[in-house]
């Protein structure tokens, strides 16, 4: 009996050798076998790693297949995948972003969760994102809009600020998400005795207004806030109303200042009056619930957002991220996510390093549009840091020039840039003092591009009535010596000595 029980084996496993893949109605269509001695015998090895269960259709049976033969059908379907893979030039790619990331108007999201879920993950100036990131995503946009979102529960945001001076920078995150993400929190941390304090009352109490902790702490309400923005600069805070970014930290009133007149003290005392009967919402605060996943963990979640955030990922991309782990460690996460058919691999755009992966979704979006139309294209207005920003310094693609060193072109804060058809037509540096062209933009495309030069004015509002956008170099010439004068006054500039300014109060 033992010696057929084994024959069986054998003669099982040279089948299973020899043979795709198998099904049990295969096997005992072939040899006389009891049905639950070859279903146990395909579980047991299957359990020993000795055969690879293949699930297919539910409405189909079950197969298994030697890990060997396994290996070989996995290479042979990626070669065939990879095989399929259409190049695209670099334009149609930043073309693609712009919609994957909705910033291209036949794209537009219909609400914030929408733009987060492609922007989970990207730090970017605290300002910049009511400034240029959600209104030029979703025209609708009102502040109120952020922070119910923040209030509904599931995102909440974090600030990194590496000194005081810095601009505070910002991230959206899903409270779900933060388990997989380690603390932004910058070396040399030291937190003072109220710091300490408001830390140990959000640990036992949960979220709280800051006049609960002021109470709890027994500190002084300003002592509070001040102790709460410490934290915030290090990532270990939140509050469930973006508002509390947008004003700002408050300045500290528990500290009476040096006053040397009765008039002084007068003007103190009336001014503390109106800001004590000047109430605005706060919201409560919590401590981030971060989380310390282990390195393999943290690197493929990254890879997940950064998928997200273009579609399409190549090294350059990776680079444009400074939390990003490095590629050779995303490279290998993503290499796995292929084999298990999470993502596709493949030279899918030119001009980027030869090793790119794909989500399966964002690779036929992009295959279906065609080369976008020069003609046909809306001119969009972009700031230099948005994440779908692909030219300039530190980014994915380099400027087109005329001549063979690559124009350069700073992402700061005060950059910007004009895009048509995936091709940048106009760099706008210095709030706008700094106008450049870049070829082939044509005399059309230039005037729809200085057209969106007022746009500045409204994403970068101001409540001073001199409020204006002023232009002093064209292609680093004057700008009055410069075909680019008149352009300008086609959308309403006038001339400013030896420059060309915009007004906001005559442009409205």
């Amino acid at each position: 009996l033992e010696f057929r029980r084994v024959l069986f084996r054998s003669i099982l496993q040279r089948f299973l050798a020899t043979h795709a893949l198998v099904g049990l109605d295969d096997v005992l269509e072939r040899y006389p076998f009891e049905r639950s001695w070859a279903q146990q015998q395909l579980e047991d090895w299957t359990h020993k790693g000795r055969l690879v269960r293949i699930i297919t259709a539910e409405a189909e049976p079950l197969q298994w297949t030697d890990p060997r033969n396994f290996e070989q059908m996995q290479r042979s379907t990626l070669s065939i995948l990879r095989r399929e893979v259409m190049t695209c030039p670099a334009g149609q790619f930043a073309d693609f972003v712009l919609r994957w990331q909705h910033v291209h108007p036949a794209a537009q999201a219909d609400g914030l969760a929408e733009i987060l879920d492609r922007l989970q993950g990207c730090t970017l100036p605290a300002n910049l994102w009511e400034q240029a990131i959600l209104p030029l995503r979703y025209p609708n946009y009102q502040p109120r809009q952020l922070d119910e979102l923040s209030g509904a529960g599931d995102w909440t945001w974090y600030c990194r600020q590496d000194s005081d001076d810095a601009t505070p920078m910002l991230d959206f995150v899903k409270r779900t998400a933060l388990t997989s993400l380690t603390p932004p929190v910058s070396e040399g941390m030291e937190l003072d005795h109220a710091a300490s304090a408001v830390m140990a009352v959000l640990r036992s109490r949960g979220a709280l207004f800051a006049a609960e902790m002021a109470t709890q702490a027994q500190l002084a309400v300003g002592a509070v806030r001040s102790a709460l923005w410490s934290l915030l600069r290090f990532g270990l805070v939140t509050n469930d109303r973006f508002d509390v970014v947008r004003r700002g930290e408050p300045p500290r009133n528990d500290e009476p200042p040096n006053m040397r007149s009765r008039g002084e003290v007068r003007a103190f005392l009336r001014d503390s009056r109106r800001r004590q009967e000047t109430v605005y919402p706060e919201g409560r605060w919590s401590l981030l619930a971060w989380g310390q996943p282990d390195p393999e963990s943290a690197a493929y979640f990254q890879a997940r957002l950064l998928l997200e955030r273009y579609g399409i990922v190549a090294r350059e991309l990776s680079l444009m991220d400074s939390a990003m782990p490095p590629w050779r460690v995303l490279y290998e996460i993503l290499s796995r996510m292929e084999l298990a058919g999470e993502v596709r691999r493949g030279y899918f755009v030119e001009g980027l390093s030869g090793a790119q992966f794909a989500l399966p979704e964002a690779a036929k979006i992009l295959h279906e549009i065609a080369m976008p139309s020069s003609a046909e294209a809306p001119v969009i207005l972009m700031h230099s840091l948005d994440p779908a920003n692909l030219y300039g310094s530190g980014a994915a693609l380099e400027l087109p020039a005329s001549s063979q060193e690559p124009r350069s072109f700073l992402r700061r804060a005060a950059n910007w840039l004009v895009v048509k058809a995936g091709r940048p037509l106009l760099l706008i540096e210095q709030q706008g003092k700094r106008l450049t062209t870049l070829p082939p933009a044509n005399t059309d495309d230039l005037a729809a591009a200085v057209a969106r030069l007022s746009d500045l004015l409204k994403l970068t509002p101001s409540r001073d009535i001199r409020h204006k956008l002023t232009v002093e170099t064209w292609n680093e010439r004057p700008i009055t010596t410069t075909p680019g004068k008149d352009l300008l006054e086609q959308v309403g500039f006038v001339r400013d000595y030896q420059a060309m300014t915009l007004y906001a109060v005559w442009h409205s």
